[in-house]
């Protein structure tokens, strides 16, 4: 298959992979701790706040990349979100669009199946 500029799209028709372990699972979090619901005293970094699904309900330090990013900058951060491109990157409105354009672009509108925190 060949995209509107003629590129040929390799994989187009491939199932995608699905893995047995999940990203939180990874991490040693537990995925269905209940008790993270309506409940921040989990929390190591003190910024979260309550979501509606166990699944989204981490906090920024049991994510190893997270932390690592953390661990990049010479200031003792609390929270990812006191890392100085955390505004820039994650929250600016025109890069978020931007950003969201160039995944539909790569993978196509019918991969995305998320709710709004996700």
């Amino acid at each position: 298959m060949r995209d509107k500029a003629g590129q040929i799209l390799p994989y187009t028709y491939e199932p995608e992979v699905e893995s047995d372990n999940d990203e939180h699972e990874i991490a040693g979090v537990d995925y269905d701790d209940e008790g993270r619901l309506n409940n921040i005293s989990w929390c190591s970094c003190g910024e979260y706040q309550i979501m509606p699904a166990v699944r989204e309900s981490l906090c920024c330090k049991e994510i190893n990349q997270v932390g690592q990013k953390m661990d990049n900058i010479e200031a003792d951060l609390n929270c990812i979100t006191e890392h100085p491109g955390f505004y820039s990157v994650c929250l600016d409105q025109w890069v978020l669009e931007t950003v969201y354009f160039q995944y539909r672009q790569q993978y196509g509108q019918g991969r995305h199946n998320a709710t709004e925190n996700q």
